[in-house]
Parts: structure tokens; C-alpha cells; sequence
């Protein structure tokens, strides 16, 4: 297990979706995609390598938001209630935060 700064942690992020060779899973509440370009882009790449993605977020009435946040990349979010986990996750590393995107 690594500690890492708050301000490496977006490159992380983006490099573990980098290093994806046949699955990602995204686990975040919220989501603002449309705030993050970098972020966006780089799902985009994902979904061209045609890497399988697992995007849960936070199901409750009042985040319809997240919903066609991660839907206008075309990816079909995975509802779970009261979620408030963040972890980005490839088939050979991991990144458990309380970042808010």
C-alpha cells in the first residue's frame, strides 16, 4: 500500500485507467465528468480499447445528475443506495480516495 499526495492523485487516477488491459471499475457517488476534460478523455480511450467498465454511483432521487453524467459517455451506471465510496480499480492496481469529481 502506497500514501499518496493530494495533488498526484488525479494523475493516478488517469494512469490507472492507462494501464486497464480488460477491466475497470469505478465506484463514486457523484460524478462530474463534464468538469473533469481529462478524466472524460480518458474513459473515452477506455471504452475505444473496448476494456470492459463497471461504473457504480450513488442511487438516490436526488443525483439524476451523476446518472446522465456517466451515461453521456455511453456507459450504463450501476446504481448501489447510499454509496459513498471512491475507488478506481484495474485488473493489477487499485485507489481507494475521498476525492469528489
Amino acid at each position: 500500500m502506497q500514501l499518496l499526495q493530494p495533488a498526484a492523485l488525479s494523475g493516478e487516477i488517469l494512469t490507472l485507467l492507462d494501464e486497464a488491459d480488460h477491466k475497470l471499475i469505478i465506484v463514486s457517488p457523484y460524478v462530474k465528468i463534464d468538469k473533469w476534460f481529462k478524466l472524460k478523455k480518458k474513459l473515452e480511450s477506455v471504452i475505444q480499447r473496448n476494456i470492459e467498465i463497471e461504473f457504480y454511483i450513488r442511487e438516490d432521487k436526488n443525483n439524476y445528475e451523476s446518472f446522465q453524467q456517466v451515461k453521456s459517455i455511453g456507459l450504463e451506471p450501476i446504481g448501489i443506495p447510499d454509496l459513498h465510496a471512491k475507488l478506481y480499480m484495474n485488473e493489477k492496481n487499485a485507489i481507494v480516495t475521498s476525492l469528489n469529481q
